[in-house]
């Protein structure tokens, strides 16, 4: 999405906290459009000259975070044959985002406080310290006071990071902007020649489900529609929302139940694969053929 429609409350906070040079904690679920948010403060920010510098601390193996966070000189390890800039020193001067920072080690928890405090860092396998130069924005869909009591997040970090904080509403408490949100999606996904809308049935649908991966959800629905709809007009048959897939208990026949998780299986394999039906269906063990033939009975019922 080229912009998304935030509370009128976080986007009066986003203008204060722009302003400051103190670091920030943005706390959410999965899917509200945190990263979204950490990247409008920092173009809203006095570093904005500078790119912001964005790690996803989950995304990385742990035995490779240190590195990544830090850097290394030649000869760290047995493969490194030249320096390698760590994130820390590449947003001197800039913003850094620390996305899902509820999943650091402990150890890397003290690395990385050191380094605030002292403003240096120091890369694997040099004796020389480094000094830097960011703001940081920590990310995270954990809650992390709770991880602080449990002894699974340092306090001192909290507070560190918890200079400001922004709470992110879920969308199913955002009731009045699913709607205007859904269309400006439509909007983004489509070209401006090719006017789509929601007919009533998948309006009412977009409003009764709870959306759990919100946003992000919302957005994957609307694209998936748009492939299997022939028809400028969305309704709900095509968004397949979790709600729509759910067996009654109790109140269906066996093969109804085997052709109910069927279905599922078969939406699961294609969402996981960008909806390429070749590698789908090599996954499934059919034909692609077949498969093809299945998506059509499956959404042109």
């Amino acid at each position: 999405m080229t912009e998304f429609i935030l509370p009128e409350d976080i986007l009066d906070n986003i203008d204060k906290i722009s302003n400051s040079d103190l670091n920030l904690l943005i706390e959410g679920e999965s899917g509200v459009g945190k990263d979204y948010i950490a990247e409008l403060v920092h173009k809203k920010s006095k570093r904005s000259e500078y790119p912001s510098i964005a790690i996803n601390i989950a995304a990385i193996p742990s035995d490779l975070l240190e590195k990544e966070l830090f850097g290394s000189i030649r000869g760290a390890f047995t493969s490194s044959e030249s320096n390698y800039i760590g994130k820390f020193e590449k947003a001197h001067n800039s913003t850094l985002i620390l996305d899902e920072i509820g999943d650091l080690t402990l150890m890397l928890q003290a690395k990385i406080l050191d380094a605030i405090e002292k403003g240096i860092i120091q890369p694997i396998g040099s004796s020389e310290t480094r000094k830097i130069n960011c703001r940081i924005i920590a990310v995270t869909n954990k809650n992390l006071e709770n991880k602080v009591k449990n002894g699974e997040f340092r306090k001192d970090l909290f507070y560190r990071l918890n200079v400001l904080k922004l709470t992110v509403p879920p969308l199913r408490k955002r009731v009045k902007d699913i709607i205007p949100i859904a269309k400006n999606i439509l909007e983004d996904l489509t070209s401006s020649r090719d006017k789509y809308t929601f007919d009533k049935s998948a309006i009412n649908l977009i409003l009764s489900y709870d959306w759990p991966g919100n946003i992000r959800e919302l957005k994957n629905s609307i694209e998936r529609a748009l492939v299997l709809s022939d028809k400028k007009e969305i309704t709900s048959d095509f968004l397949l929302l979790s709600s729509n897939n759910n067996v009654n208990i109790c109140k269906v026949t066996l093969k109804e139940a085997m052709n109910e998780y069927k279905n599922k299986y078969i939406l699961q394999v294609l969402e996981s694969n960008d909806w390429n039906v070749t590698r789908s269906a090599k996954i499934l063990g059919i034909q692609r053929t077949y498969l093809s033939r299945l998506i059509k009975e499956l959404y042109n019922k």
